[in-house]
């Protein structure tokens, strides 16, 4: 049985986003839409629980997401 995180559920989710919105083909644009998604429509738990991810281990993580997380982290921290 799989048993997945919820920072890891999150860091999906920001897959996902990335994924979808590639067509703009600028890591700067694409983590920007990233960032209004998540400040538009994640709750606030989610946003914390994500920042902190971010702030512990952030190299896994795509250029695009990594700029649409230190965006949020701006913003909220």
């Amino acid at each position: 049985m799989s048993h997945i995180s919820e920072q890891q559920k999150l860091v999906a989710m920001l897959q996902q986003i990335a994924d979808n919105n590639q067509h703009h083909g600028h890591h700067g644009t694409n983590g920007d839409i990233i960032a209004d998604h998540i400040i538009k429509f994640w709750a606030r738990p989610m946003k914390e629980q994500i920042i902190e991810f971010f702030q512990q281990d952030n190299d896994e993580l795509q250029p695009e997401i990594q700029h649409a997380l230190q965006k949020v982290t701006d913003r909220y921290c």
